[in-house]
């Protein structure tokens, strides 16, 4: 009986431990096909950013601050909550709260 019971802890564990791993890698596999899109390529060029500005909110006041700031010289970064708006800049952006 002793054995039995060794047997079924030994199966489950080593399934649970083959699902894990499983679930480890298929996580690391969608990582890196999101970070391969354009938006993937926006956060790592952000990431590499320093003495940049962050302007947050891209509406009518956000536009103008970045437009003045990128005239300036400045590196600027936009965030805004809605995605729709993030697609239209054409700085570094992301969305975000």
């Amino acid at each position: 009986m002793a054995g039995k019971i060794f047997t079924i802890t030994l199966i489950v564990v080593g399934v649970g431990t083959a699902l894990y791993a499983f679930g480890v890698v298929l996580e690391s596999l969608v990582e890196v096909i999101c970070t391969s899109t354009s938006k993937g390529a926006d956060e790592r060029s952000i990431a590499r950013m320093s003495g940049h500005t962050i302007v947050c909110g891209w509406g009518r006041v956000g536009r103008a601050v970045a437009g003045y700031l990128a005239g300036q010289g400045a590196a600027v970064v936009v965030i805004d909550l809605d995605p729709a708006r993030v697609a239209e800049v054409t700085y570094p952006a992301l969305t975000g709260m």
